[in-house]
């Protein structure tokens, strides 16, 4: 007889919301951060918007995997919640990169060039990002997770003895 699983944190179930809005966030973070540098550099309007979408993929890659890879270790290590750092960060994180974002495109960079072409292209491909990866991740991540702490046994019939 097994014994019984023990009482986890319903926050477990969100897990894939929580990385994909870390990840969302520290994209957009490095990808206004680097916009603003090249404009102040004197980088041509169609070579910063490349740049802002280049930096957003790879901070977002970049987070999104480093997330990953924190809450499998959690997860193997069969922690029963999930620490503060991903509840409140999670949330916080936005209100972070959100108006960081807002300095270095729409206060920085759009006065230099005199275009929001910049900010439109970042936007599209953002909100391409995220609303691609906002379902697989919110479904995936918590059964995968679910699988790495041993609540899901990978055989589909279980076994009597």
């Amino acid at each position: 007889m097994r014994p019984a699983p023990p009482k986890i944190s319903i926050l477990w179930l969100f897990t894939g919301v929580m990385v994909l809005l870390f990840a969302a966030a520290w994209g957009a973070a490095l990808s206004g951060a680097a916009t603003a540098v090249s404009a102040q550099v004197g980088i041509r309007e169609e070579t910063i918007a490349a740049i802002a979408v280049v930096s957003l993929l790879v901070g977002f890659a970049f987070s999104l995997v480093a997330g990953l890879c924190d809450l499998a270790g959690l997860a193997r290590r069969d922690e029963p919640s999930l620490p503060l750092r991903w509840a409140v960060g999670s949330i916080l994180v936005l209100f972070v990169a959100g108006p960081l974002w807002n300095l270095c495109v729409v206060h920085i960079q759009e006065p230099i060039s005199g275009s929001d072409s910049v900010r439109i292209v970042f936007d599209n491909f953002l909100y391409g990002l995220v609303l691609t990866l906002a379902l697989p991740l919110a479904l995936g991540v918590p059964v995968i997770l679910a699988r790495l702490r041993g609540q899901v046994p990978l055989d589909p019939v279980p076994t009597q003895e």
